[in-house]
């Protein structure tokens, strides 16, 4: 099977993307994932290196959360 631009989950850490990809990306919880899990396993590095990707995938957690809460919200409504 032959793996498309951006559909191999390890593309999410790819440096070599068109910018349309790499910037859709940025909205991705994997893309973060992978890196913080590529940084701990492999690396052996810790949370002072790997911050701002646990901050940015908490962010999007919680973006995510809110907007279901308002889904839940009004159709409880």
């Amino acid at each position: 099977m032959k793996w498309r631009d951006g559909v191999h989950p390890l593309a999410a850490t790819s440096s070599n993307r068109r910018r349309r990809n790499q910037a859709v990306s940025l909205l991705s919880p994997l893309r973060y994932y992978l890196e913080i899990g590529l940084g701990v396993f492999l690396k052996g590095v810790g949370l002072e290196v790997l911050w701002r990707q646990t901050v940015t995938m908490a962010a999007l957690g919680l973006g995510v959360f809110a907007l279901g809460l308002g889904v839940f919200r009004r159709r409880l409504a």
